[in-house]
């Protein structure tokens, strides 16, 4: 899991605002990816996501929530997992 003790401010407040507003986003997209969640959150530390199941995961969240929403969320897990979403870097906007 994240040590949010460790984290600064701010990583621990994106954490926060996608735990309380953000669930359902966090949920479609772990389903997209065939990884097991519990209301968004990720059951099994180990789970890593197939690079090649990345693009469509994207795509569907996209489709499905603000833009804006989509980006914040995608730019969290990088940088608060860069090893595990490095593939996640060609898909979000910098």
């Amino acid at each position: 899991g994240v040590q949010t003790c460790a984290l600064p401010i701010s990583a621990r407040t994106l954490i926060v605002y996608h735990l309380t507003d953000q669930r359902e986003l966090m949920g479609a997209f772990l389903d997209a990816l065939g990884i097991a969640h519990e209301n968004g959150l990720i059951q099994d530390d180990a789970a890593k996501p197939e690079p090649e199941k990345l693009p469509a995961a994207v795509a569907a969240i996209r489709d499905k929530f603000p833009g804006a929403d989509v980006d914040l969320y995608l730019k969290t897990l990088l940088s608060q997992d860069p090893e595990t979403w490095s593939a996640l870097g060609d898909l979000v906007p910098s």
